[in-house]
């Protein structure tokens, strides 16, 4: 097609024998046993046996460096091609499900939590430096601990990680907050740094995107989507549509905090990876949460609910078929070309979509929850809130907490904060600002328990 346009889905995995040329940035559980992994992580604490490999430290410096020479001379490769003018852009993916989740774990009847290896303490302790700026006494004064340095900090043992919470004390275990924090941030800047590579070592305008489902996905290392919205490397996100009300007759959910994500100009495509009659079939669980249709109108039902919910956010969607031939029926096409219609005239309508409610939810409250409770949290206090409003009939907008006095956000009737229990002054302060004109604000739980340091 002369006319068509090409986007690399770009695997960032290094080579099958590069976490054997490399053990100290392979990686490691508490109990310092390497991972194994093909696509998913597959055991822990042996050597692999092809096409398994090590699984390498998506924190780890080395790799970083290692996976962005490469990433230059593709670039280079494609700018000196002929047919590399049809390329706009990189889809930047990789390592555990190519979604960027951790080689981990986090069943206490198989825990295996990461990452331990040597490369990934030495990101930590540069990370900590960071967040720091520099000084030594605001790192001990943070953690409680007169004889801590950058040089000599580590990643929480899982004797005081992995406990009982649900909330951490924020005099006794910053430590544990801040490698929380750490856990989607330093995959987060792996991610960053490598678009942002692609894009300098091309001479023009190119898109770059990732998968990533923020903390509405229930991800454990995918709470950094402030980091993302920060950062001119990446254009737009994605993700899957949400598993297990998927199927007709279900609400389906978008898992992303949309509304900051169109506030920092970015959009978010939802991936309709359904499968239909032309699959392999699985059990019925996996059928039913994966979305089998059985019929073209089941299957075209699905279609009509994810792009109306898309065009209602004002976000876009893409097919994704992950064996062959699951699309490969007129009448799917049919119902997929309808779709096309209505994003196309889509594009001439003014503004953003309405909403009453603004919701948010908040990356630095979830820092604060102890790892252990942190994905009942997030499905009983965000997840469960979001199907129910997707049935509530209720047009509302979802937002970071963290752009509470750092963006300016359109105005609404009524606030929702989901976990609002750290609130900076900032946030404080923008919230305060909202009690007016008859504005409803509700709180569903502890707001404010941590408090500002």
């Amino acid at each position: 097609d002369p006319e068509g346009y090409v986007v690399f889905y770009m695997a960032c995995d290094p080579y099958r024998d590069w976490g054997a040329e490399n053990p100290e940035d392979v990686t490691c559980d508490q109990n310092g046993q390497k991972a194994i992994v093909t696509m998913h992580p597959k055991r822990w604490g042996d050597d692999p046996t092809p096409p398994e490999r090590f699984g390498p430290s998506q924190v780890s410096d080395r790799l970083r460096q290692d996976v962005a020479e490469t990433l230059r001379r593709l670039a280079a490769h494609v700018e000196q091609s002929e047919p590399g003018k049809a390329v706009i852009g990189y889809h930047v993916a990789g390592f555990n499900d190519g979604q960027w989740f951790q080689w981990a774990s986090l069943y206490d009847q198989n825990l295996h939590l990461a990452d331990y290896c040597p490369g990934a303490q030495r990101s930590f302790r540069e990370w900590l430096s960071r967040l720091y700026s520099g000084d030594v006494e605001a790192l001990r004064k943070a953690w409680n601990r007169p004889d801590i340095t950058f040089e000599t900090a580590q990643i929480p043992p899982a004797d005081r990680y992995w406990v009982d919470g649900p909330l951490l004390d924020a005099d006794t275990q910053q430590d544990i907050a801040d490698h929380t924090r750490f856990y989607s941030e330093g995959i987060a800047e792996s991610v960053l740094m490598l678009a942002g590579v692609l894009k300098q070592a091309t001479p023009r305008r190119i898109l770059c995107g990732t998968y990533y489902e923020d903390i509405t996905c229930n991800s454990a290392n995918h709470i950094a989507l402030g980091r993302y919205l920060d950062s001119e490397a990446l254009d737009y996100l994605a993700g899957p549509a949400a598993y297990g009300i998927r199927m007709a007759g279900y609400q389906g959910a978008v898992r992303s905090v949309f509304g900051s994500t169109l506030l920092h100009g970015k959009t978010y495509l939802t991936e309709q990876d359904w499968r239909s009659w032309h699959s392999v079939p699985d059990s019925p669980e996996n059928n039913l949460a994966w979305g089998r249709a059985e019929t073209a109108e089941v299957h075209n039902a699905m279609v009509r609910r994810e792009c109306g919910m898309m065009l209602a956010f004002g976000l876009g969607t893409w097919w994704y078929d992950m064996s062959g031939g699951w699309f490969r029926d007129d009448r799917i096409m049919s119902g997929i070309a309808e779709a096309l219609r209505a994003f196309d005239r889509d594009l001439s309508t003014e503004g953003t979509p309405r909403a009453d409610l603004a919701v948010f939810v908040s990356e630095e409250s979830n820092h604060y929850v102890a790892p252990k409770c942190g994905g009942q949290f997030r499905y009983d206090g965000i997840l469960q809130q979001i199907h129910e409003l997707n049935v509530a009939g209720v047009p509302y907008r979802l937002y970071l907490q963290s752009d509470l006095g750092r963006a300016q956000l359109p105005e609404h009737k009524a606030y929702l904060f989901l976990n609002p229990y750290y609130l900076s002054q900032t946030q404080r302060e923008a919230i305060s600002a909202l009690k007016r004109d008859g504005k409803l604000l509700i709180f569903v739980h502890a707001p404010g328990v941590i408090g500002a340091p």
